[in-house]
Formats: structure tokens, sequence, C-alpha cells
């Protein structure tokens, strides 16, 4: 039997796709207020960006895969490259010698283990810094000592990412806030709060794409409207997932 080239790819996509509605089940299952928020077209689109990241990062078979779109999901889509979260990467880059699922465990053994120190034991750190983070963003960008207040929002996180990602963080903040035409230091506190609260690359996350649309559909309007426009949107989503971690035990 002669299979042709476009019967193989046929399977391919066949196979792509039953994967990925199982992804949508066990995502929508996992994180109900992400998934929720975004429409069937968006969800799929995060699914194959976490395919492709998965990919390129050495990791093939359908469970590395999952876990792998599982941690973007957890950490950020950009987890692999966030200065906040050095292990990822260094992990990451130390271990190609070892098979995909050895590679996968300690991955996952790691960010566990991370996530363990930031949420608490009963997720009750995660649960104060949302409920502290969706009721005094607006705080955060007080020209007062931007370090402090992320510390004070979220000490934990600030803890784990120690005084030097921190300052990284918000050095970070201040030239993609410029990279956006946003010059302001209203601008460049507001971007590392939501780099702090969401992934250093929340900004052109595949699962968060309000704040995409904020910032780079700015076009026209002045730099109070789009900071109105994006603090807005970051409000209603903190707000979403404060109901979803305030059942979370």
């Amino acid at each position: 039997m002669v299979v042709r080239p476009d019967q193989v790819e046929a399977l391919r996509k066949a196979s792509v796709e039953s994967f990925r509605s199982r992804m949508r089940q066990h995502l929508t299952a996992l994180f109900p207020v992400i998934c929720g928020s975004l429409t069937p077209a968006e969800l799929d689109n995060a699914i194959d960006h976490g395919i492709r990241q998965a990919g390129a990062q050495g990791f093939h078979t359908e469970s590395t895969v999952c876990r792998y779109i599982d941690l973007m999901f957890l950490l950020g889509s950009g987890f692999d490259t966030d200065k906040q979260l050095p292990w990822a990467a260094e992990l990451l880059a130390g271990s190609q010698g070892n098979s995909e699922r050895e590679r996968m465990d300690r991955l996952y053994g790691r960010a566990m283990k991370y996530l363990d120190s930031v949420a608490g034991p009963r997720n009750e750190y995660i649960r104060a810094a949302v409920e502290r983070f969706a009721t005094s963003l607006q705080g955060l960008a007080r020209p007062s000592s931007f370090e402090q207040a992320l510390r004070e929002a979220y000490p934990e996180k600030a803890e784990a990412v120690g005084e030097c990602g921190l300052t990284a963080l918000i050095e970070e903040g201040a030239g993609k806030a410029r990279s956006y035409g946003l010059s302001s230091p209203e601008a460049a506190r507001l971007i590392g709060a939501l780099m702090f609260a969401l992934g250093g690359s929340f900004d052109v996350d595949p699962k968060l794409p309000w704040a995409a649309q904020c910032l780079q559909g700015q076009t026209g309007i002045d730099e109070l409207s789009a900071l109105k426009n994006l603090y807005g949107s970051a409000m209603g989503f903190l707000a979403a997932y404060r109901k979803e971690t305030s059942s979370l035990a």
C-alpha cells in the first residue's frame, strides 16, 4: 500500500485537530476564567502557539506538549524567556541530552516547586495577591517606590523573583512601554505591574488577547486614553480571575 503525500498531510491535520479538541476540554476544565474569556478561535490560537513553542523547545509527544501548554497557562506564554523565571531557560538549555519525558519532568517539577512557593499550600498567597492587584492596580502606578509597591502587592512572588529580578523587570517594563510609544512614568509602571502579575510577555500572550489589542491598537489615540483602555481591560480580567481564585482551596 502506497500512502500519498496528500494522505499523510490529511492524517497529520486530523491528528492535530484531535489533540487540539482534547486540549480545549482539558484547558477549559483547569482554567475556566481564562478560557471563558477567549473566543473558540482565540483558544485554538493559544493552543497552536503552545504546540509551536513546545516544538521549538524539543517537545513533540502529546504528553509533553500538553504539560508545556499547561505551564504556559500557569506561568505565562513566554515563561521560557521570562527574566522573572530564569530557571526555566536554564533547565531547557541545560537538559538537551535527556529524553523528552526527563526534560519535561525536570521542568514541570521545578515549576511546581516555584508555584508552591508563590501560590501557597492552598493557593492562599495567590488569592491574596489577585485581590490586591484587582482592587489596587492603580495604586501600583503611584510615584513612590515602584519596587516596594510590587513587594507589597505580591510579597511571595517578589521574594522568589529577588531584588535583581525586580530591578530587571522594572527596566524591561519601561523599555516595553517605550516600544509601544508610551513614554510616561505611569505607563512604565503599569506595564511593569502587568508583567509582574501576568508574565513578562503578557503583551503578546495569545491567551490574553485584550493586552495586544490595547497596546497595538492605540493608533490615533492619546497616551492617557491608551493607558485607560489597558487599565480597564486588565481590571476586568483580574476581577474575573479573582472570582475563580476565591473558589480555590
